[in-house]
Order: C-alpha cells, then structure tokens, then sequence
C-alpha cells in the first residue's frame, strides 16, 4: 500500500493541513510579514523571528511552526513548545526543525536573518517541503526575493 504525503514527510495528518493552510495564508495575505516583534494590532502575522505570540483577544505573530501550532488548536505556550521541541531535528533536512530552522552562517545575525525572511520566501521553503521533502532554505534565501 503506498503510503500518504503526510506519512512520505514524517508528520501527521493535522501537520500537513496546517502546513497547507500557513502558507496560503501566505499567499492570500491574510497573514502578513513584519519585522517587528511586538505589534499591538490585532491584525495576524509572521515573523520567523518569533516563536509564537497572541496579541490582544485576536491577534498573532508566529513563524511557520508557531502558525501551524495555532491552526492546530495549541495555546500560545503549547505553540512555543511544539516549535521547539523540533529545535533538535532542525539538523535532519527531511524534519519540521529544518523547516523551522533555517540555516545561518555563524558570522550571520540569525535573528535578522530569520526576522527578514519573507513571506515569499516562507511560500517557497514550504512548497519544497511539501512538494520535496525537505525546505531548501539556503537555495530560497539565496533566489528568491
């Protein structure tokens, strides 16, 4: 029997339909970058800088992993700690951690780094995931802008 997307990926069932909705979220804008890790608006949006943070009674900012964590019905702690507990996979590219994780160079500012990242950028890593197996965020950091 041949064995399902979410199966060929290693992540569950509800992983990959938050995956999919992160990111067209993503495309439709209903989540939107910003580079600022404290926004007061209740507005929605991504950071890849930022674990994961509700604001006020509507609003958020999260990465991939936090957003998705969000989708699945996880309090703003339980978001932090699923992210987190793929911090240690981050070196297996066929992982969530290296989805959530992108690779810096040690002479980079990961937080800049992270918190530069685009949501153009995100559509990508995860259509790779998706699509690959593994995000290719060194490729994506470097082609697409």
């Amino acid at each position: 029997m041949a064995k399902h997307l979410h199966e060929k990926r290693g992540i569950t069932f509800q992983e990959l339909g938050a995956l999919f909705a992160v990111r067209e979220m993503l495309k439709a804008q209903v989540v939107t970058h910003t580079a600022d890790r404290y926004v007061d608006e209740s507005g929605h949006y991504v950071n890849m800088n930022v674990t994961c943070k509700l604001n006020g009674s509507c609003g958020s900012i999260g990465c991939i992993g936090g957003t998705m964590a969000l989708i699945m019905g996880h309090s703003e702690g339980a978001a932090d700690c699923y992210v987190m507990a793929h911090h240690d996979t981050r070196g297996n590219d066929a992982s969530l951690g290296a989805l959530f994780f992108p690779p810096t160079n040690r002479a980079d500012d990961a937080a800049a780094v992270y918190r530069n990242i685009t949501p153009t950028q995100m559509i990508a890593a995860i259509t790779n995931f998706i699509e690959r197996g593994k995000p290719f965020w060194k490729a994506v950091l470097r082609n697409v802008q």
